[in-house]
């Protein structure tokens, strides 16, 4: 901003009060400034959405393992019935459980922060607009 407004001073030395230069070159530089923000607001969530996505194949891949054990147990045993499958399987759904634990509410707060970004993001660009609005008046 601060080169603004030595192009703003120059152009006012010079007679230049119509140009829309100095003026073009604030809106230019709010842009650059609304676009850093945005993604230094969308970098931090990207962590959270890692977690959202991830927990849920974590638990299944815990619940295949599990699975895939219990089927090995019972196999090695000489009689096979429900009473020797069910508490491997019963386990091996504590991985699925666990996951979605983790994931449903990741996903809440995801949704949540999402919603307060977008919120803030709109915020500054009506804020930029409004000084844009205050800047084109001033130098008209």
């Amino acid at each position: 901003m601060e080169s603004y407004w030595r192009a703003a001073a120059i152009t006012k030395e010079q007679g230049i009060v119509n140009s829309r230069a100095p003026l073009e070159h604030a809106e230019n530089a709010i842009q650059r400034a609304i676009a850093r923000q945005t993604l230094r607001y969308e970098s931090s969530m990207i962590f959270l959405a890692s977690i959202v996505s991830g927990a849920p194949f974590i638990g299944l891949l815990g619940t295949v393992w599990g699975v895939m054990e219990a089927f090995s147990a019972v196999a090695s045993q000489q009689t096979a019935g429900i009473q020797q499958l069910a508490p491997g399987v019963s386990g091996a759904m504590l991985a699925t459980i666990a996951g979605l634990v983790v994931a449903i509410p990741s996903v809440f707060g995801y949704n949540l922060l999402l919603g307060n970004t977008r919120e803030m993001i709109t915020e500054i660009e009506n804020y930029a607009s409004s000084l844009a609005d205050r800047l084109e008046l001033e130098f008209k």
